[in-house]
């Protein structure tokens, strides 16, 4: 762009140097003159679309992923089930990203589960009346294993 207005700027300077005397010349000159900045003004306009294009294409891919995460999130946050994932798009940005996380929610899914079935175990020991058998079960709750502290 900037190259271009200069090689226009040149091109003007040599015709206001050569002075021609002859109108019909210096019409012919300035008419060329006035086509070559067309065309640049062309070009830059055909070179902002493209890279408006370009820009859009690109930063979708990375922005429609970040979007789409931060909903699951959401979801997960509101429902409690980490199911509702339906994954990025193949052309995605972050796909590696986004095979951790999905490994990530469905190994706290499968603690969750785990936990929520031994807790079921401990109520169902306390419903019985059996306090020692859920002090027992409570005992083989390995919190550690759960939280990975």
């Amino acid at each position: 762009a900037v190259f271009g207005w200069m090689y226009y700027r040149n091109e003007a300077a040599k015709t206001e140097m050569l002075q021609i005397q002859n109108p019909e010349l210096g019409s012919l000159i300035q008419s060329s003159d006035h086509a070559i900045l067309m065309y640049l003004m062309g070009f830059f306009v055909l070179q902002f679309f493209v890279m408006l294009f370009f820009g859009l294409y690109f930063t979708h891919r990375v922005a429609g992923p970040i979007y789409r995460l931060k909903k699951y999130m959401e979801k997960v946050e509101e429902t409690g089930n980490f199911s509702v994932f339906d994954g990025v798009r193949e052309k995605d940005e972050f796909q590696s990203l986004f095979e951790i996380f999905v490994r990530l929610s469905r190994r706290l899914q499968d603690k969750e589960a785990e936990l929520e079935s031994k807790l079921k175990e401990v109520h169902e020991c306390l419903d019985k009346g059996e306090i020692e058998a859920a002090k027992q079960e409570l005992g083989r709750i390995d919190l550690k294993q759960i939280t990975n502290k």
